[in-house]
């Protein structure tokens, strides 16, 4: 029972803060869409995808064309903030209705 609520408020938290996500198999385990900003080249994407695995995240897909970064994370050992952080630190811009409280 405590495993469903925590997906069910970890679902309505995110689709609160405009984040797209999907839980996966393992409940602590979430899969983030974000619109990062500040990326022209592939040297940004290996860059941006060195911040996200530093931070302790799995890069599934990362696109400058299309100002997005897909990932996934365990949030047993990182936070969504913590991650958001670590990626406007490192030089790039987040839509302000995807970052969360």
């Amino acid at each position: 029972m405590k495993k469903l609520l925590l997906v069910v408020v970890t679902g309505v938290a995110l689709l609160l803060t405009g984040c797209s996500s999907d839980i996966s198999n393992d409940v602590n385990e979430i899969i983030i869409t974000l619109d990062v900003f500040g990326m022209v080249c592939g040297s940004c994407e290996d860059r941006l995808t060195d911040v996200l695995e530093e931070a302790g995240a799995t890069v599934i897909n990362i696109s400058a064309t299309n100002n997005s970064v897909e990932f996934e994370f365990d949030e047993g050992v990182i936070s969504l903030v913590d991650i958001q952080i670590a990626i406007v630190e490192a030089g790039f811009q987040l839509d302000r209705s995807n970052f969360t409280r």
